[in-house]
C-alpha cells in the first residue's frame, strides 16, 4: 500500500503539472502554469517523501488536494463543463483519502 500511495502522489503531480502547462497553452493562463506546477511539485515531493517522513506527506498532500477540490468544485458547478473539473475532483478525493489513512497509520 505504501508504494502505491507513493506512486499515486507522484503521478498525481505530474498530472498537475501537465495540466497547468496545458491551461498556459490553450488559454495563456500564466495562473495555471504556476498553480498547476507548485500544486505538482508539492505532491511530487510528498510522493518521494512518503516512505521518510510520512505524516509530513500526509499533511501536504492533504493540503494540496484539498486545495484543488476548492478550486475545480465551484468551477464546475458554474461553468457545468467536465474537463478538467470531473477528472481533478475525483483524483483529488482520493488523493486526500490515501492521504488520511498514510497520516493515520502513522
Amino acid at each position: 500500500m505504501n508504494h502505491f500511495i507513493k506512486y499515486y502522489w507522484i503521478v498525481f503531480g505530474l498530472l498537475c503539472a501537465i495540466g497547468g502547462w496545458m491551461g498556459y497553452y490553450k488559454a495563456g493562463s500564466i495562473i495555471s502554469l504556476i498553480a498547476g506546477g507548485l500544486c505538482g511539485v508539492i505532491l511530487i515531493y510528498s510522493g518521494f517523501c512518503s516512505s521518510v517522513a510520512p505524516r509530513r506527506a500526509a499533511i501536504l498532500a492533504l493540503i494540496i488536494s484539498i486545495v484543488l477540490l476548492s478550486r475545480f468544485i465551484p468551477t464546475y458547478i458554474q461553468k457545468q463543463k467536465p474537463m478538467p473539473a470531473i477528472p481533478v475532483i475525483v483524483l483529488s478525493l482520493f488523493s486526500a483519502s490515501l492521504a488520511i489513512v498514510r497520516y493515520r497509520k502513522n
